[in-house]
């Protein structure tokens, strides 16, 4: 014979169950894509770090850009992302500030921080 379950545990169950879907969601609407930064500063890391070109599914790599991202707000890395957001053309004028930044400007000594805690150096031109 099965055990009962307890109606406050059952409650404490489905509101668990709910708190945890509605942070899911809260969650989702709080790191909406910009797709011109997304796609500026995924473009930067790149071409600053990995001109030479890189492995699909390289974690430390990620792992910078998923920080680099961060500095603007953006959601985590994701290859197939970047992939979309560079599929859609994104206008050069929309992405260009952020990316001039990102290789030259203020951004430029973060970004070229977190590199470093990842042991990346730049790419020799």
């Amino acid at each position: 014979m099965k055990k009962p379950i307890p109606h406050s545990l059952a409650a404490a169950s489905i509101m668990l169950g709910a708190f945890i879907s509605f942070g899911l969601q809260a969650g989702e609407s709080n790191s909406s894509v910009n797709a011109p930064t997304y796609y500026a500063l995924t473009e930067c890391v790149t071409s600053q770090f990995y001109d030479g070109g890189y492995d699909v599914g390289d974690k430390k790599r990620e792992a910078l850009m998923t920080e680099v991202l961060a500095l603007k707000g953006q959601p985590p890395y994701s290859e197939e992302l970047y992939r979309k957001i560079r599929e859609s053309n994104v206008p050069t004028s929309e992405f260009m500030p952020i990316y001039t930044d990102c290789i030259g400007g203020d951004l430029y000594e973060k970004v070229s921080a977190l590199a470093t805690k990842y042991g990346i150096e730049p790419e020799e031109y």
